[in-house]
């Protein structure tokens, strides 16, 4: 970013614009703030790339800004250990300085922790209900952890705009992912100490996210610890400073809190005024709808002593909702496959899922973007199935696309980032019944692929037309494809059970065919022009279906692509010519054929086309829609 383009920064809300001294956005001079002596000033460039603005919150253990990354050009949360008891800072305005009174050497022990702690918390940040950690690096004798910002503000501030108080079953809905991931946190030895509406932020679409783990960590002198916490969200062990008594237990009292300020209304009474006189309101005599087990976890986990509260967020969680965090993703991905072959009033047929519409603008939050994603680059967000697809740095050279990547080209890649789509169910046109015997066709074209991936991939087309025999489909990439990653991709463990087994019959010569069996296949020229699951034989020489349909792409195929819609789907069983009365001739060569806008093509082993397979299922399995 050139300077004069960082001037047109409002230091308070990190916005741009080309009004020299009133922010537009904001409504405040764009020059910002120092509201403390001892932050850092406005304007001020860390590692060359991070530009600090005003404060947006201290502790006793460090202070957060407002940023802006001037290299990627984005908003941020910026936090540096600044434990107030141990350091000043220096006259340059920069510098941190350990005082007279303070140990050097514990104070470079407390902020390699903390660090040490950010990488961990790094590790947890892809999850839903944990800040986003975008970076982190030693500055000014001091340490900073980038962070995403959310704008939205704080779970107080939320509670208030909607009249003070919460229904129960938005509280504990907000609440789920944060008390989900914590158990976790818990696992890799860290303990946040600090949970209370203040230190829960809101993102753009809603959901909630668990900020400032700076209270996770020992802090002060060697022997001497400082309270960290909120009055009314912080247990007698955390307010009396007593490290040896604190474990999971402790944030387990800060998670009841929560929930019952955000119930209620009301902040509970102080632990400390408890130990006195315990006048803490049951939350079941408050007049809201709360269910007796659920109105009973959240006491339990108020108890005044440890050993009287939950012990672990897992139990926390159980009490709650009824099952424990890891059951939740066998229950969505349940759900997904509790999915029934339907068939609609147009008689088309709904069975299976596959990325069809892409997820853009405002859509893609940071559930989606940090979620946990499996080896196929899928993964499961409340009961809903998405697809993550890399995006390729241009070269000079070439401009890359994830074609070129699938290929195996030399040039050298970097992925910048992803592009995501949703899982749609599949539909699918009946295209054969033989008794019981189902054969569908896929109505749209899924999927863009070359015939073989391997071999012929790395052939120009000069090299591919001297091959005098080409791949048969028995021994194909794409054959292998379909019977593993896209069936594995499209249906539930459930749903392949229902997948029938076909004969395939690909032809070799005029006389002899190939038999595979397969679940998945696609269709050659004779199948497309005389029928599906017949005798091919028989067949053969028999009325020519001139009625071919064109398949549309889905916005997936479409960005495979790049970006251009065609409407071209494989032959891709078919071997030979077809002469000017589309009668097929088999012959051994490279030579293949292709749908294009409804005309037969010619296609070439290492030229990739759409995929419209087909399957079959039995008649019993589908359900009419209601």
């Amino acid at each position: 970013m050139e300077q004069s383009e960082i001037k047109k920064i409002c230091l308070r809300c990190m916005r741009v614009s080309d009004d020299p001294e009133v922010c537009p956005f904001c409504g405040r001079e764009k020059r910002g703030q120092q509201t403390w002596s001892k932050a850092l000033a406005p304007g001020t460039i860390l590692n060359n790339k991070i530009l600090i603005g005003n404060i947006l919150g201290k502790g006793g253990y460090g202070i957060t800004y407002i940023g802006y990354d001037m290299l990627l050009e984005y908003r941020v949360a910026v936090k540096e250990f600044f434990p107030d008891e141990m350091v000043d800072r220096s006259e340059d305005g920069s510098s941190v300085l350990v005082l007279d009174a303070v140990n050097k050497d514990e104070y470079d022990k407390e902020t390699k922790a903390y660090l040490r702690e950010a990488r961990i918390l790094a590790e947890f940040s892809k999850f839903p209900g944990i800040v986003a950690v975008k970076d982190f690096f030693y500055q000014n004798n001091t340490a900073y952890l980038i962070m995403e910002y959310l704008e939205s503000g704080n779970l107080r501030k939320y509670i208030d705009s909607h009249g003070g108080w919460l229904p129960v079953d938005e509280a504990l809905e907000k609440m789920e992912p944060v008390i989900a991931i914590l158990g976790r946190v818990h696992q890799s030895g860290l303990i946040h100490r600090d949970i209370s509406p203040d230190n829960i932020m809101l993102d753009e679409d809603g959901s909630i996210k668990l900020i400032d783990f700076g209270g996770s960590r020992k802090l002060g002198f060697a022997n001497q610890q400082v309270f960290l916490g909120k009055w009314g969200f912080a247990p007698l062990e955390q307010m009396l400073s007593k490290l040896s008594e604190q474990g999971p237990w402790t944030d387990i009292y800060g998670i009841c809190a929560t929930l019952y300020c955000m119930m209620t209304g009301d902040i509970p009474q102080s632990s400390f005024e408890r130990n006195e006189k315990d006048e803490l309101i049951n939350i079941a005599d408050y007049t809201i709808q709360i269910d007796k087990k659920v109105a009973a976890a959240i006491m339990k986990g108020l108890s005044m002593k440890p050993e009287d509260r939950q012990q672990s967020v897992e139990e926390l969680y159980h009490d709650l909702y009824g099952i424990y965090p890891d059951e939740k993703n066998v229950q969505a991905q349940e759900k997904i496959g509790e999915q029934h072959i339907l068939k609609d009033r147009n008689n088309r047929i709904w069975f299976g899922d596959y990325p069809m519409n892409e997820i853009t603008g405002a859509q893609v939050t940071s559930d989606l973007i940090y979620a946990e994603y499996d080896k196929d680059d899928t993964a499961v967000i409340d009961g809903e199935k998405y697809l993550r697809m890399p995006i390729v740095r241009e070269t000079v050279a070439e401009k890359e696309s994830l074609l070129t990547m699938m290929r195996g080209s030399r040039t050298e890649t970097e992925i910048t980032g992803y592009r995501y789509f949703k899982f749609n169910m599949l539909s699918w046109r009946i295209v054969a019944e033989r008794g019981d015997r189902i054969t569908l066709e896929s109505e749209y074209i899924i999927d863009y692929k070359p015939f073989d991936q391997e071999k012929y991939l790395k052939m120009n087309d000069r090299e591919i037309v001297r091959v005098k025999s080409g791949i048969y489909w028995e021994k194909s990439k794409i054959r292998e494809w379909l019977n593993s990653v896209f069936v594995r991709r499209a249906f539930s463990e459930a749903d392949r059970a229902k997948l029938q087994v076909t004969k395939v019959s690909t032809p070799v010569s005029a006389l002899s065919d190939r038999v595979t069996y397969d679940k998945v296949y696609l269709p050659s020229i004779e199948e497309i022009r005389h029928g599906f699951d017949v005798d091919i034989s028989i067949a053969r020489g028999s009325k020519v279906n001139n009625d071919l349909d064109m398949a549309p792409c889905s916005q997936y195929v479409a960005a495979l692509m790049g970006g251009s819609i065609g409407h071209s789907s494989y032959g891709l069983r078919s071997r030979g010519h077809i002469d000017e009365g589309d009668s097929y001739k088999c012959a051994e060569n490279y030579e293949g054929h292709a749908l294009v806008d409804n005309y037969l093509s010619e296609w070439f082993l290492n030229k990739s086309v759409g995929i419209r397979p087909v399957i079959c299922v039995n008649a019993e399995d589908i359900h009419e829609m209601t």
